[in-house]
Formats: C-alpha cells, sequence, structure tokens
C-alpha cells in the first residue's frame, strides 16, 4: 500500500471517529481543522485563542487575552469553544453544532444550565465563578457549603490547574471531568462511561462521590433551547442517600455543596434537615420525593414544566420519561430551582425570588416556588 493511500484511509477513520454512532444534532463532523492545529501556525500567524474575549466569530474561534498551549492540539479552550459574541445559544460550524454557555452580550434563549453572561456581567450571586471568565468570588473564602479542602475546585473554579489540589484539572473541567467527542450517546437514551457520562459530569481521579462513575441522565438533542414539557433533560434524582445514589445529579453538585446537606444518619446526603428529623426543615430540602399526600398542594405538579425540573429514580433510565411528573415518585433536585452556570436572578435562581409573593394572583401565580406549592399564590 503506498504511502498517499494509507495517509487518506487513516484521515478518513479518523473522521470517523469524530463522527461516532451519535445524534446528528450533537455529532462532531467536519475537518479536523476546525478545532485542531498541528503546529499552532498558519501564514505564520498563532491560531490559538483562550481565555477571556476568545469566542466564534465568521465560523472561527478568535480573540482571548493569550495564546496559550491546549491539550489535543486545540485552537482554543473549553471557554472559548462555547462562547459568542452574538446572542445566539447554538453555533452551527461546518455542519457540527455547539452549545454556547457563554454569550458576551444578552443571551437570546439560554440553555439547560443556563449562562454565564449573568456572573461576568453583574457579579458572583448570578453564577458560578470559572476560570476565563469571571474572577474568584469576592465575597466568599470559598464555595458556598464547600468541603474543607485547600487550594481545590471545591475552594474555586477559578483557581489554576497548577493550583488544585493534586494536580487535577479546573476552571470548567473541574466539572466536566471526562470531556471527549460525542462518540456514545444515541439520541434518548442515558449517555455511560463511553461517551463521557450525562454531559461529560464525572468525578476527576481519586475522587468516590459519584462511585467512581458520573452522573447519569438523558440529554435533550437541543440542550433545552427550546424545551416543552415532552422534550426536556432527564435527570437522575437518586434516593437521597450516599451509598445508594451514587450517580445523581444532586450527589455531582454535593461534591463541592456538601456543607448544604446533612451529615447525619440515616439520609447521609441530600434529605436536608440539619440532622434533626424530616421536620421542621430548616433548609429546602433536595433529592426528596414530592410529597402524594391526599389534598396536599404537592399533588397539583403532574405535568412537567422546564423551568421547574424534578428528579427521576429509576436507576436504569431507558428513555425520556416524557410530560408527566408523579408526585410520590419524583424529587425535588438542585436543579429544580437553580441553574448550573448561572441565570439573571441571585443565587443561579430560575425565576426572580422577590416574585414569590403568596396569595399573589399576578403573573408570578403558577410559576416558580408555586408551581409545587400550589396552594400558596392564592390561584
Amino acid at each position: 500500500m503506498d504511502t498517499q493511500r494509507r495517509l487518506r484511509l487513516g484521515v478518513a477513520a479518523a473522521l470517523l471517529l469524530l463522527a461516532g454512532a451519535v445524534p446528528a444534532q450533537a455529532r462532531v463532523v467536519g475537518v479536523c481543522s476546525n478545532c485542531h492545529t498541528m503546529h499552532n501556525s498558519q501564514n505564520g500567524s498563532a491560531l490559538v485563542a483562550s481565555g477571556t474575549g476568545a469566542g466564534w466569530s465568521g465560523g472561527a474561534v478568535t480573540g482571548g487575552t493569550g495564546s496559550g498551549v491546549q491539550e489535543s492540539l486545540l485552537v482554543t479552550d473549553c471557554v472559548g469553544c462555547h462562547t459568542s459574541g452574538a446572542s445566539d445559544t447554538i453555533v452551527t460550524v461546518a455542519g457540527s453544532r455547539i452549545p454556547i454557555v457563554y454569550n458576551t452580550v444578552p443571551p437570546a434563549s439560554p440553555l439547560a444550565g443556563g449562562n454565564f453572561y449573568w456572573v461576568a456581567s453583574t457579579g458572583d450571586a448570578y453564577g458560578h465563578n470559572v476560570r476565563g471568565i469571571s474572577d474568584q468570588d469576592a465575597a466568599l473564602a470559598a464555595a458556598p457549603g464547600a468541603v474543607a479542602c485547600a487550594n481545590s475546585c471545591h475552594t474555586s473554579l477559578t483557581l489554576s490547574d497548577a493550583q488544585t489540589s493534586g494536580g487535577r484539572k479546573n476552571g470548567c473541567q473541574g466539572c466536566h471531568n471526562s470531556v471527549r467527542h460525542h462518540g456514545e450517546d444515541p439520541a434518548g437514551q442515558p449517555v455511560g462511561a463511553a461517551g463521557g457520562w450525562y454531559r461529560f459530569l464525572a468525578a476527576p481521579s481519586g475522587h468516590d462521590l459519584l462511585g467512581g462513575a458520573g452522573v447519569n441522565g438523558i440529554e435533550d438533542p437541543d440542550w433545552e433551547q427550546h424545551a416543552t414539557s415532552a422534550v426536556h433533560n432527564t435527570y437522575y434524582g437518586g434516593d437521597g442517600t450516599d451509598t445508594e445514589s451514587p450517580q445523581s445529579i444532586g450527589k455531582f453538585c454535593a461534591g463541592c455543596h456538601y456543607n448544604f446537606h446533612s451529615p447525619g444518619s440515616p439520609t447521609t446526603l441530600m434529605d436536608v434537615d440539619n440532622g434533626g428529623g424530616a421536620n421542621p426543615w430548616l433548609r429546602h430540602p433536595a433529592d426528596a420525593v414530592i410529597p402524594n399526600d391526599p389534598g396536599s398542594e404537592y399533588t397539583a405538579y403532574t405535568v412537567y414544566d422546564p423551568q421547574v425540573p424534578v428528579g427521576r429514580p429509576e436507576a436504569s433510565l431507558t428513555g425520556f420519561v416524557g410530560s408527566a411528573v408523579r408526585p410520590g415518585t419524583d424529587k425535588v433536585i438542585c436543579l429544580s430551582c437553580h441553574r448550573a452556570h448561572g441565570s439573571p436572578n441571585p443565587d443561579l435562581l430560575r425565576w426572580p425570588y422577590g416574585e414569590m409573593v403568596l396569595d399573589t394572583s399576578g403573573a408570578a401565580a403558577g410559576t416558580g416556588c408555586f408551581t409545587c406549592h400550589s396552594a400558596k399564590d392564592g390561584v
């Protein structure tokens, strides 16, 4: 076989690996140089665009504060690839659809995790502080409810990799720890280890909070850009214990925010009661079953609202559960109230907390808190 033929076959095989058996919406397609560079130069110019200010423009990633070295010969870092100077939150480049989680102008339709626009433009309370997007939280010495671990991603996602204990990745990869091409995530099905787990959320090496695995869930092909009651992410809510729910989204959040949750037995993780039983509640419960008591306010939430997502208890998710909410089965989770990246509301909330006024019949009636607490808005 001649050298050119071997080269052509090698390139073809590489492109097949990039494409993978995945839904068309998420597949990485196109020429390798859309994302990678062999020698970090073209026509005498450096190609790598990284750091604050990098983002998509004219079909390529440009800008940034420097041209630092990137792993895997990438032309940009995580922030640069998922940033846009326009308002669109999905960018299509050479056939590949890229979710945008940081817009430098107000985002038109934020995705499931929200957007870092508000923490960068408004302040600490409006999103997670992440390296390359915003500075370390000015008001707190560590993440709210953080575990006691110096120089770690639990302290701040703004630390460099070198500053993070154990040499672990930080910044975006402090959470999205298993990033790879979308090679093993068929539409409407859970993403396993081969695909990097749900949204690449996995415990770093040496961390066992997720049982050595990653988060269990099913991804909406449009990343909830236009979610409906029937088309949305499906979150695994677990059963609320340390030992039996290693792959729940709440367990992952507790990796940094563990002290928000009761350390007492037997409900050792997310059943938040400050160690005194289920009553009185001192903090809002999470990974807790929505009550199904006859006649209670909670039984009215039966049609899924993407603005108030619930967690599913089925550990072996096999597909979208759909538009039904099942009081007595489904769970309130961290993401029921918060966006993972950021929101226009303080504390990364999904809705303006100041509008949650008892006995209201105004525009906020039936929304936000009142989606579950349906008897408290007077409607």
